[in-house]
């Protein structure tokens, strides 16, 4: 199943996970170089990038509604359809933009279906792996074709934002998304509307035991309940049936016992529930509620809440708080550091999850700033209240502890063998100091600063990037001079904030909601206009984002993938699949939904 037929669905506030069939390719399509700002920066600011959208507002038997309404949410953009359901929208700024359809006396319906089995049943489409239904419900809708269930089910179900559950079949406004392309003119997804009367089936889901959004863990036993709302009109009787999925559609327990209740024609209420074990490896358990009328086994009527997140991994230490936290780019390991209260120790924890083994060390006085060296052989960490700097060898396990001039480090980038960087507060900002820990020398760098200060470094090209007063600056390492020197400066960015974060594959940056070429700092690859423009952890694969609002993006064309619901300082990615996130004074990890561990 690819990602426009689940698109099709067009109702409620549905986000998803991006499937690869929309975003390869993008970074070209996304890419440009923004007017007089060449190599050597300069220039004014950025234009965020738009993109134009044109789609077709239907009735259930595929006729095109005339005047409908239709606007792109969050913004002023608004048309109307014509008299074939055409429509057009330009200026529409480029990622992911939900559409929105109102047309009086008329309401949103599904344009997928469910089988009493489990399975998807798209609507217009020639058999694709299964044959077409053979039950009284497909010479209702001819032409079908017939999916398990598993086939990507939950890229159109996972919900970036928890809002309210809505009646899916009766919701006045009709809703589908679209990936808007800068300077490209993209195709919607149908709206599928139905003439509204007392004689439209319904279902919503009133209450949900857990809570809808709540996270569960692996291997703990769950009993779902659900208590659902729902009008049959269409027939005498019918039932309701409570499906549960993980990210790859399966169903985590057996799919005969999935519980059904039969009902009665007209309004009513009914109770289901389900116990399951929580799988292992799993990134989200999502209910599913779906209203058979008659004897169907094929149905149009069904909604869902949102999916339960699943927790792989929880660390709390019991006496101290969590500081920051690195990942290794090549090993499943990360390293933690943890501020402990006064007659104690701080230390760095380190959680190697192939082993299950977990280690304590001795580290820095109140540890705070964090960085990892790009072949992940040494992990740096700094105090914030005294000059000192603690080094930790991933491959011995050795740690030890250098004197620095300076304290109140906010941030470290490694840039050559035995070369850092970091950045200091001096009170009204930030200076920077580079430093030989083999030799111990020191050097001054960005002095007197009179505003905050971001770096980040590369190895690979022995660079620091730095993010001073909304511009972006390349520095270039001289192992002659043994001294940083200024190739580049940026454009203007405004509103940008957060880390610098540096693809060792590609050379790449992302800061501030921005992706930029790491060797033309006016190269904006691509950009996502959210209102949290903080990223904070790169996975080692480049391919996944995580942003302070625990977003989590692709970076083809930094489209959002999955949101986690908390907000968070710090982060990161191992490369078995899971983010690591700052949560109630501890970290947790959860898996991507869709992430394929190579």
């Amino acid at each position: 199943m690819r990602w426009t037929e689940l698109e099709q669905l067009g109702v409620g506030t549905v986000a998803r996970v991006v499937s690869r069939f929309v975003v390869a390719g993008l970074a070209t399509a996304l890419a440009m170089v923004l007017s007089g700002c060449g190599g050597g920066g300069g220039g004014g600011g950025v234009t965020v990038p738009k993109g134009s959208v044109t789609g077709l507002v239907v009735n259930i038997d595929g006729q095109g509604v005339g005047g409908a309404r239709v606007t792109v949410a969050g913004t002023g953009l608004v048309t109307a359809t014509d008299g074939a359901g055409k429509y057009r929208l330009d200026g529409v700024p480029a990622g992911w933009q939900t559409i929105e359809v109102v047309k009086s006396g008329m309401v949103s319906a599904m344009t997928m279906a469910i089988t009493a089995d489990g399975r998807l049943v798209t609507r217009g489409r020639q058999p694709v792996d299964a044959a077409t239904p053979s039950n009284s419900a497909a010479t209702k809708y001819p032409a079908a074709t017939t999916l398990p269930l598993r086939h990507d089910i939950l890229n159109g179900l996972v919900r970036l934002t928890a809002g309210r559950v809505q009646p899916m079949a009766n919701d006045v406004v009709g809703r589908t998304r679209v990936a808007v392309i800068a300077d490209a003119v993209v195709r919607a997804p149908d709206v599928i509307l139905t003439d509204k009367s007392s004689n439209v089936d319904w279902i919503a889901v009133a209450e949900l035991t857990p809570a809808p959004g709540q996270t569960l863990s692996s291997g703990t036993i769950v009993t779902i309940t659900t208590r659902v709302q729902y009008r049959l009109a269409s027939s005498e009787t019918g039932k309701i049936t409570l499906f549960l999925v993980d990210e790859f559609g399966l169903d985590p327990v057996n799919p005969a016992s999935n519980p059904a209740i039969s009902i009665p024609a007209g309004e009513g209420e009914v109770v289901l529930r389900q116990t399951v074990t929580i799988p292992n490896g799993v990134a989200l358990i999502q209910p599913v509620l779906a209203l058979f009328s008659g004897d169907d086994t094929l149905t149009y009527i069904w909604t869902y809440p949102p999916a339960y997140p699943v927790t792989v991994f929880t660390y709390k230490d019991p006496l101290g708080t969590i500081t920051n936290l690195v990942t290794h780019p090549e090993r499943n390991e990360v390293y933690v550091a943890a501020d402990l209260p006064d007659g104690h120790d701080d230390k760095l924890v380190i959680i190697n999850m192939d082993t299950g083994r977990i280690t304590s060390l001795a580290t820095v006085h109140d540890p705070l700033a964090m960085a990892i060296s790009d072949d992940g052989k040494t992990v740096y960490m700094a105090s914030r209240s005294l000059p000192e700097l603690s080094i930790y060898e991933t491959d011995t396990g050795i740690t030890r502890a250098i004197s620095v001039k300076h304290g109140n480090i906010t941030s470290i980038a490694p840039i050559a063998d035995h070369i850092v960087a970091y950045a200091f507060d001096i009170g009204y900002g930030n200076a920077g100091s580079l430093l030989n820990i083999a030799t111990g020398t020191e050097t001054p760098w960005l002095d007197d600063i009179a505003y905050q200060t971001e770096i980040a470094g590369s190895v690979r090209s022995r660079t620091v990037f730095a993010a001073r007063d909304g511009r972006l600056e390349k520095w270039r390492y001289d192992n002659l001079q043994g001294s940083l020197i200024l190739v580049q400066q940026g454009p203007w960015m405004p509103y940008t904030e957060g880390r610098i974060l540096v693809d060792r594959l590609s050379g790449n940056l992302f800061y501030g909601g921005y992706k930029i070429s790491g060797d033309n700092l006016g190269n904006i690859i691509a950009y996502t206009p959210v209102e949290s423009r903080r990223f904070i952890a790169l996975a080692p694969n480049g391919r996944w984002l995580l942003g302070k609002d625990t977003t989590v993006y692709e970076t083809e064309g930094l489209f959002p993938v999955v949101s986690f619901g908390v907000s968070t300082d710090f982060g990161g990615f191992t490369p078995d699949g899971l983010v690591w996130l700052a949560s109630g004074g501890g970290i947790v990890a959860r898996r991507i939904p869709g992430w394929e561990v190579k």
